[in-house]
């Protein structure tokens, strides 16, 4: 390849950087992005190329984080979440696996308590 053999080839490395950006790889891209930075500063449109790829990678990451979290976006004025817990007892093992947003129903038989605003509370009737 052209950059096994010139490493410092910065077409060949703005061009990896942005087939990275087509495969949602951002923090790849940045890297390369970088590295013809500190090797050019004026290469064309690399600025525009940096914006991008870091702008995806704070997306990517800022919904990594929500779907880690999954249920922000099931919030209402009183509930957060339902919490799940184990052995059918609301003061049992924490099940944070099985946990629900507040706008999905909870089957009949599951333990658990509604974590509310402002502390725990009743859960009110799904339905």
């Amino acid at each position: 390849s052209a950059l096994g053999m010139f490493p410092r080839y910065k077409d060949a490395l703005m061009e990896r950087g942005r087939g990275y950006m087509d495969r949602g790889r951002y923090d790849e891209a940045t890297v390369l992005f970088k590295t013809v930075l500190r090797m050019d500063r004026e290469y064309p449109s690399l600025s525009d190329w940096l914006v991008r790829a870091s702008a995806h990678r704070e997306r990517k990451n800022a919904a990594a984080e929500e779907a880690a979290q999954g249920l922000g976006s099931q919030e209402t004025e009183y509930c957060m979440a339902w919490r799940q817990t184990g052995d059918c007892d609301a003061a049992g093992p924490r099940e944070p696996s099985a946990d629900r947003g507040c706008r999905s129903p909870v089957d009949r038989g599951l333990s658990g308590f509604c974590e509310c605003r402002g502390g725990l509370g009743l859960a009110g009737e799904s339905g």
